[in-house]
């Protein structure tokens, strides 16, 4: 008697917005808001040519990602890619590094929520990373057509704040404190482009 293997897939819940949201969200994250001060303290005024590299690096490796998604329409993202062109090895080296990396990820943006948080609300700002992560896990937990909806209001209330920001802030620029743009040279510059 022969035995039915079953076969178990994932059920596609991300459209085009959602997945645009998430990826979106990776970059507009607790960074743009914690690091930018960061970056404008060690490179000064050119700290925006750092962003606009850093933005420029980051394109290709989306294209390239967006194509492979379209091209290999199945669950595992890099370790599904690497796997494919490199074999399953190099897959199962990738494929944790990946999450390692998210991991760490995750929890620089949990931190600076918990800080964030605490400006609003007097609480310790690790417990506010505790129960921000608590409610992102079960979120997880429940389907990625959530969290797909969450990051997508996420995203546009990160965008809004952005916005507003610039918007009340353009009028409001000393441009004598532009000069001279790249006081610590472009060592500097390249160098933040990590951030």
């Amino acid at each position: 008697m022969e035995e039915k293997k079953e076969q178990i897939h994932l059920i596609r819940e991300l459209g085009l917005i959602e997945a645009l949201a998430i990826g979106l969200g990776s970059m507009l994250s607790a960074g743009i808001f914690v690091l930018s001060a960061n970056a404008a303290e060690r490179v000064g005024p050119a700290a925006s040519l750092s962003f606009i590299f850093a933005g420029f690096i980051c394109l290709p490796t989306a294209l390239v990602l967006s194509e492979l998604a379209t091209a290999i329409p199945k669950a595992g993202g890099s370790f599904t890619f690497i796997s494919r062109a490199f074999g399953p090895l190099a897959g199962s080296i990738v494929g944790p590094g990946n999450w390692l990396g998210l991991t760490f990820f995750a929890a620089f943006n949990l931190h600076a929520f918990g800080h964030y948080l605490s400006y609003f609300i007097p609480i310790n700002p690790l417990l506010g990373a505790i129960f921000a992560g608590i409610i992102f896990i079960f979120l997880n937990y429940r389907g990625t057509r959530i969290t797909g909806l969450l990051q997508k209001y996420i995203v546009i209330f990160l965008l809004v704040i952005l916005i507003i920001f610039i918007y009340l802030g353009f009028n409001k620029v000393d441009t004598n404190l532009y000069k001279p743009f790249i006081p610590y040279g472009w060592g500097v510059v390249i160098g933040i482009i990590g951030l």
